[in-house]
């Protein structure tokens, strides 16, 4: 998160994912992506990526300039029948 104060909130989340990283440097400062997901799940973590990279300039110029150095997307279960977003999360459900 860099030096951006947040709440005290967080999870611990243990899975056997497979990562895909892409640094975004059309910022001020590159920032990291990262695409948390089940092996077999792969299919659309490059799209996940490029649509990251198309809102990060908006998002970061609107919502917060200088929020944090990275974003992750997280592979979600779909068969559960919830989801929490953390600060510099973003879920991402899969069948």
């Amino acid at each position: 998160m860099g030096d951006v104060k947040t709440l005290d909130f967080y999870a611990f989340i243990s899975a056997r994912y497979d990562v895909k990283r892409e640094m975004y440097e059309g910022a001020a400062n590159p920032i990291a992506i990262e695409v948390y997901h089940i092996p077999a799940h792969a299919y659309d973590v490059d799209d996940m990526i490029a649509a990251s990279k198309l809102v990060l300039p908006t998002t970061k110029k609107i919502l917060a300039p200088s929020s944090s150095a990275s974003t992750r997307i997280l592979e979600f279960p779909r068969y559960r029948s919830f989801a929490q977003s953390f600060p510099n999360t973003v879920r991402s459900l899969k069948a």
